[in-house]
């Protein structure tokens, strides 16, 4: 005879979702580290992402979806590669992250753009994007990513 538990089981919580913007510059580098100290406090799946932006206008369409491959597939390797060295330097400080909940992806247009939409997609629960801190004319040239994913 099998007995049931006379208490509900606990629901396990829910899953964090965290998207971070990556440039390879310091900011966003000090965003995966957030990012990792989120998931090291909670259970967090953690969706690293890249952007390219535009692509090669006035090519031939099949030579630029060509070129496009091959940029996105060394684009991905780069990022995993990335990804790993700073789990490598997180891991020699004695944390340990399950690295299967860190996932690597490029896009292709506008940072902001394919960011949000990613965030979306996932029904992120936040979105972690480094700021260069630039302002006055320089913002205004350059934009901000971080001002258009807020």
């Amino acid at each position: 005879m099998t007995s049931s538990p006379s208490f509900p089981p606990q629901p396990l919580p829910p899953v964090y979702k965290v998207v971070v913007g990556i440039d390879y510059h310091s900011a966003s580098e000090k965003g995966l580290a957030l990012a990792f100290d989120i998931a090291l406090s909670r259970e967090s799946q953690i969706y690293a992402l890249t952007v390219a932006e535009g692509h090669a206008p006035g090519r031939p369409m099949k030579e630029s979806e060509d070129m496009e491959k091959t940029f996105q597939d060394e684009a991905q390797q780069n990022l995993e590669k990335y990804l790993a060295v700073q789990l490598s330097e997180l891991e020699k400080k004695g944390a340990r992250l399950n690295r299967k909940r860190i996932g690597a992806a490029v896009d292709f247009g506008t940072p902001a753009a394919s960011i949000l939409a990613l965030a979306r997609s996932i029904e992120a629960d936040l979105v972690i994007v480094g700021t260069h801190g630039r302002s006055g004319i320089e913002r205004l040239v350059l934009g901000s990513v971080a001002q258009e994913v807020l």
